[in-house]
Order: C-alpha cells, then structure tokens, then sequence
C-alpha cells in the first residue's frame, strides 16, 4: 500500500533565477510534504519522467527531479526553463475522435437519432450488447463496424483532417489488447517496453500530455491513490 500525499499541480508553470541560470517554478493545489534537496516525479503533463525516459534513459531528470526551493504551493524544480507557460495540455477548441461507450438498445437508439456518429464527423461509439458489437462503429444508412481501421490506427473515414486523437467520453471498456479508460487520451504512437523505453509496435497508447500532473517522491504507476479527499486515478499504458 502506498501512503504518501502526492498534491495535483496548476496549470501555470514560471521561471525562477537560480546560481546564474533560469529553472522552473511550479505550483500544486495544496501544500505538500516536498522540501528543498528532495527527489521528486511528475506524473502525467508535460513533464512527466517516462517521457524523459522514452527521450533517452540517461537524460537528466529520469530519475527524478532535485528541489531547489518550496514556498507553501511554489516548488522550483531543477529543470531548465524553457518557454512554457503550461503543466498539461488543456484546449477546449482542439478536435479529438470521441468515444461514446453504447450499453443498452435504447442508448443505440439515442445514438442513431442523434445524428452525430456519422462519417468523418469525429464521434464514434463503442458497443458490445445483444444486436451489435463487440466494436467500433459508425452511422452511414446503418451500424457500419470500424474496429479493424481503429485498432490498425486508420480514422480517415471516421475523422476530420485535424483530429488525431482518440478520447472516451463515457465508459470504460476492454477491447482486443486495450483496455480503455473515460476522460483519458490516446495517440497512436510507439509503445513501451516494461523498461519504460520506447519499443517498435505502434499502437494506441495514453497521451500523458492530456492529463492533469501530480508531483510525487514516488514514480508509482497503474495505481489509485486517495489521500485528504483527493483522488488521484493514474494509468501510463492501456496494454496490460
């Protein structure tokens, strides 16, 4: 069991002077257990450590990242600023493919009426009950069943020119080697190794970039952590 108090961080990231160079300033929900001279990890965002790792596994940082000062909910962290003013990506006017998870007949029903799931229109449901699935599917006449193009990472018939993301909107599901989760973010890209590399399959796997980041002594993943009333869900692959 894991018992530590890992605090959600904002989305304004700063720049801080620091021995002649500029370092970057964050900022968490709450005050934290973090001092000055700890190692802590990014977990999600834009700075979370297994991207370093996936990078390079000998970049600076993939073991953590040293704390240069904490001020209530300021941490300055040793990493070199770069620019960004952001911890995680959070764009409402970006276009993802949505996934609507179907349980019943009447929400089949819905769906169809709705009129959204239609080609090239960015939303998809997926449905596994009594008349259809388990799939991938999309409304043209009929329920037209897309999962082999979804699952080989092929949505020109399902997408805009500009969506390129999968996001579940409702439900979380299991189908063929994924397992899918609500609100989460997919890419098709490399997957990893159990070392955390890069390996050579391509396959949908989570844009950590897409989720809001925690700061944590402890680079804990695929777990649930509860900790003062905050609820903390982290998942860096959907392979199991």
């Amino acid at each position: 069991m894991i018992n530590t108090f890992s605090p959600r961080l904002l989305n304004w990231v700063g720049s801080y002077d620091y021995a002649g160079t500029t370092k970057t300033v964050f900022y968490s929900e709450v005050n934290s257990e973090i001092k000055k001279g700890d190692k802590v990890f990014i977990i999600n965002g834009y700075y979370d450590n297994n991207l370093l790792i996936k990078e390079n596994k000998y970049n600076k940082g993939v073991d953590g990242y040293n704390v240069i000062l904490v001020d209530k909910c300021k941490i300055v962290l040793d990493i070199n600023y770069n620019g960004n003013t952001k911890s995680y990506i959070d764009d409402e006017n970006e276009a993802f493919i949505n996934i609507t998870q179907i349980e019943n007949e009447e929400e089949l029903n819905w769906a169809e009426e709705k009129g959204d799931f239609i080609p090239n229109n960015n939303n998809i449901i997926y449905a596994d009950i009594d008349i259809i699935g388990p799939g991938f599917y999309i409304y043209d006449s009929s329920w037209l069943d897309i999962s082999n193009d979804i699952i080989s990472g092929s949505y020109s018939m399902i997408a805009t020119q500009s969506a390129t993301r999968l996001k579940v909107l409702k439900g979380d599901f299991e189908f063929d080697q994924y397992h899918f989760k609500k609100d989460f973010v997919y890419e098709w890209g490399i997957g990893e190794e159990n070392d955390g590399i890069s390996g050579t399959q391509s396959e949908w796997v989570v844009d950590v970039r897409y989720h809001r980041p925690i700061i944590s002594k402890t680079n804990f993943r695929d777990v649930t952590l509860k900790e003062n009333s905050i609820m903390v869900f982290l998942e860096d692959k959907i392979k199991y």
